[in-house]
């Protein structure tokens, strides 16, 4: 499931875009599908506030060396929780602290900072490989 995520450094006309492009998403998604011959679809979100985002089980996406690296932190079974990517210049200080402050776990991909659009490819790809 793709969901844009809503930031403090998400410009306000990128949150339209999110809702113009989701019809080229869902074109994407298809095609992809047919490729890998998947029988189900990768489901194109509504945009989701920051906050909102937080409510459910998620591991906020954070380059900082410190974070512990994200297959760790992931179950083998069960449901993955979400994985917040942030926005291009990352999460702002008072991101961090509202996730921290709502138990949050971060973690990050590994030594690189990627690209948005390649981070979240990457983070995905690790939380199918671990859950198997």
């Amino acid at each position: 499931r793709l969901v844009p995520l809503l930031t403090a450094r998400a410009h306000p006309r990128r949150a339209a875009m999110a809702v113009e492009r989701a019809p080229r998403w869902h074109r994407l998604a298809v095609e992809a599908a047919k490729v890998n011959g998947r029988a189900r679809l990768l489901e194109i979100a509504e945009p989701l506030p920051y906050a909102r985002a937080l409510a459910a089980p998620a591991v906020l996406l954070d380059p900082d060396p410190g974070a512990p690296l994200l297959p760790g932190l992931l179950p083998a079974t069960g449901a993955l929780p979400r994985l917040l990517v942030g926005p291009e210049g990352g999460f702002t200080p008072g991101e961090l602290d509202e996730a921290r402050a709502a138990g949050v776990p971060r973690a990050r991909l590994g030594a690189a900072v990627l690209r948005v659009e390649n981070a979240a490819l990457a983070a995905a790809a690790i939380a199918l490989a671990v859950a198997g």
